[in-house]
């Protein structure tokens, strides 16, 4: 089987022989039109579908944590470990741009939310 690629994305598929021919690549025969193929690896719509719904249970953990600790952005917050919060929350603030690879955020072994300072809140 052929699949036809077109902006990384399975436009036609084909059991005739299609090999050479210009956006063609030999396929497996469970793929079809509106699978991705990225990078040689074929994966289908809803792979996509799981990553964004992973990065939204990370998203609202981390837009929980950031929360828990707003009072530290206050002027009047003045301890001496304001320092290390501020680093903190530009570290959660950086989450979605240091791990944007990833597909399942929270199941990769390099993903890891930012360790709060050594203070608890509260």
């Amino acid at each position: 089987m052929f699949a036809r690629i077109e902006n990384e994305k399975i436009k036609e598929v084909s059991y005739l022989d299609m090999e050479g021919k210009d956006g063609w690549v030999e396929s497996p025969s469970l793929v079809c039109i509106g699978f991705s193929y990225i990078g040689g690896i074929f994966k289908p719509p809803y792979v996509d579908y799981v990553k964004d719904q992973n990065w939204d249970v990370v998203r609202k953990a981390r837009n929980k944590a950031l929360s828990e600790c707003d009072y530290i952005e206050l002027p009047s917050y003045t301890a001496a470990d304001k320092a290390d919060w501020l680093s903190y929350r530009q570290a959660l603030r950086d989450m979605p741009q240091t791990y944007s690879n990833l597909e399942k955020p929270e199941g990769h072994p390099d993903f890891s939310f930012p360790d709060k300072p050594g203070n608890s809140i509260g």
